[in-house]
């Protein structure tokens, strides 16, 4: 009700398997909007994904930062697939940022452009 309807959202978020009635509640929001809804799930490989945790710029910016915590956690958890034919489930482990951002923004446009 307070965000402007014309405006375009980016939910970044890992959902864990029983928060599928968040993913529904976001997906009847864009419905009633008319806007497209585009759930992308982002796999890497775990070493990999440990050594990008790491990094400088999530500490700046307050994220789970450190290898062993975030193994653990991914380790303990069971995370939420978002299936159909609007999801996007994209391998980021050989990908750059800026390559892994144009495939989903290409997706996003392919379901804007199917919806007229």
């Amino acid at each position: 009700d307070i965000a402007p309807h014309d405006a375009s959202y980016f939910l970044t978020n890992a959902l864990e398997v029983g928060y599928e009635d968040w993913f529904a509640r976001i997906e009847g929001i864009a419905r009633t909007l008319g806007a497209v809804f585009a759930p992308v799930l982002l796999e890497c490989d775990l070493e990999e994904q440990l050594r990008r945790v790491a990094s400088d710029d999530r500490r700046a910016r307050l994220k789970l930062s450190d290898p062993d915590r975030a193994r653990e956690f991914i380790a303990g958890t069971r995370f939420f697939v978002p299936t159909g034919p609007s999801a996007l489930v994209l391998d980021t482990t050989r990908r750059s940022p800026e390559d892994t951002a144009t495939l989903v923004a290409e997706h996003v446009r392919s379901l804007a452009d199917a919806t007229g």
